[in-house]
């Protein structure tokens, strides 16, 4: 697959387990190979202002791992919402949804 003129390629090591586990969800759902590599690269810069927020203060603290946390359920949250919506547009209301 051609990479985008404003992306680079990087070598990063995963474990194969999770990366199955999320390929076959992808899969069932339709999204294409693509959207692991975009999630993890919109999660980049989340990951970045927790190390540099600590950095600027001097030091790194478990607090500062469970702020990141925080941060990424509520955009579980909120993309559990949206697929609802979308969801209920989509059958018109009609069909249970299940949650993910």
């Amino acid at each position: 697959m051609a990479i985008a003129k404003h992306k680079q390629r990087y070598s990063v090591t995963l474990t194969p387990a999770n990366v199955h586990r999320l390929q076959a969800i992808m899969a069932k759902i339709g999204l294409p190979p693509s959207t692991m590599s975009n999630f993890i690269d919109d999660q980049l810069p989340t990951l970045a202002a927790t190390f540099e927020a600590a950095y600027a203060k001097g030091s790194m603290e478990i607090s500062d791992l469970f702020v990141l946390l925080g941060n990424q359920m509520k955009l579980i949250e909120d993309e559990k919402e949206v697929v609802k919506n979308d969801q209920k547009k989509i059958h018109g209301g009609t069909k249970k949804t299940t949650a993910i």
